[in-house]
């Protein structure tokens, strides 16, 4: 086992001069072979996912969390609404409505069991492009790959692809690090050109954050696919879901951007490994440290930003194109709620308190940003309210 603890781990990546890469002992090995399924699944009984103390390597999951065999092992078990809690009556009808707001898939899972599941056009097989809720997937990659020191949160990334990696010069570009893509504050425009000081703003950048991924594929010598795979879907049972790329999309170096396509089971998978503080089964998939780290406020500039995921309960927000307002970022949903947003309303929602995680697949439900609509907070309203007072 690792010998450097959890607060360790996060006193490290919190370090504004540090880098993880250079922590002795954080690391994770992304080959492990995968968790054995059997078609019950498994519940686990250990420290409460909130912790962070005790060993880094340990694996922090809710109590009697229960975790899914692999994709094809076995069944998903499910959960009778009644007996859980719920207004049978209420929650159906909140699935109905999805179906009416041009929704593919919707999956709610408590506790990890199916709650309620519903599929328009579509069933558990579909794979569909997540948009830019793919970012908080390749944001708990970059963790593994921080804990198995590939690379710190402190170097630039021109140290490690190399110079031109942006449209601008190398002087520019040398400045900007790992951490400034992850919170949206690498100065960049879309065409990869300096129009602020790495740090002094935040500006969402899908074209910047692209650029993760070539850092990935460089320092661990893996392409997208055979990363994700290895060190994330192949360890949580994922089934089908894949990297593609969309060729009318390019970006800031005329590259087509690369697309994930993923299963509303998959998705439910990954936010059941983020309920469960990084742990699976047993076994740790992402280090709690990081996931501390990733879904708490990154930066002073825009509260409800963490490491590329969306954090609901901030006095205030920013979003795409720069629009912003005081409050939290969705009202009705929980306070502790963490979110993948994706635009066309691609969604993976963790209600951490409530164990809650929540998937939606399809077209638009409503006008907003690539991030955020009207739909996020119409859907918690409905959903909370077919919950039965304890």
């Amino acid at each position: 086992m690792s010998n450097l603890t959890a607060p360790s781990l996060l006193a490290c990546f919190l370090a504004a001069t540090s880098s993880l890469a250079g922590c002795s002992g954080a690391s994770v090995d992304p080959t492990v072979t995968p968790p054995g399924s059997s078609d019950a699944g498994s519940t686990t009984d250990a420290a409460d996912a909130g912790s962070t103390t005790g060993d880094a390597d340990a694996a922090p999951v809710a109590t009697g969390t229960y975790f899914p065999p692999a994709e094809g092992a076995g069944a998903w078990a499910t959960v009778d609404p009644t007996a859980a809690g719920w207004d049978a009556n209420a929650l159906a009808a909140v699935k109905d409505w999805i179906g009416t707001t041009g929704g593919t898939s919707f999956l709610v899972l408590a506790d990890g069991k199916i709650l309620t599941e519903g599929y328009w056009g579509a069933d558990a097989n579909t794979l569909r492009d997540i948009a830019s809720a793919q970012k908080s997937v390749v944001s708990l990659l970059v963790g593994i790959a921080i804990a198995n020191r590939a690379f710190g949160p402190d170097d630039t990334v021109s140290s490690l692809v190399g110079a031109g990696w942006t449209n601008d010069t190398p002087a520019n570009e040398s400045a900007i690090t790992v951490r400034q893509l992850l919170t949206m504050t690498s100065g960049l425009d879309d065409s990869l050109m300096r129009v602020a000081a790495p740090g002094s703003t935040w500006r969402y950048n899908t074209n910047a954050y692209h650029c993760l991924e070539g850092v990935l594929e460089a320092k661990t010598g893996k392409t997208m696919q055979e990363l994700t795979r290895s060190a994330l879907f192949d360890r949580i049972g994922a089934g089908a879901s894949v990297w593609t790329t969309r060729p009318l999309q390019k970006d800031g170096k005329g590259q087509p951007i690369h697309a994930l396509e993923m299963t509303a089971r998959d998705m439910g998978r990954v936010g059941l490994l983020v309920q469960a503080g990084g742990g699976w089964n047993g076994a740790t998939i992402v280090p709690q440290a990081y996931l501390t780290v990733a879904l708490d406020t990154s930066q002073a500039l825009n509260p409800s930003y963490g490491l590329l995921w969306w954090l609901n309960g901030k006095a205030s927000y920013l979003l795409p194109g720069g629009q912003g307002a005081t409050g939290p970022l969705i009202p009705s949903a929980p306070m502790d709620l963490v979110a993948a947003l994706g635009a066309l309303d691609q969604k993976i929602y963790v209600a951490r308190s409530g164990k809650l995680v929540v998937i939606r697949q399809g077209k638009a439900a409503s006008q907003g940003t690539q991030a955020l609509s009207d739909f996020d907070d119409q859907l918690w309203k409905r959903l909370l309210a077919a919950k039965k007072a304890p």
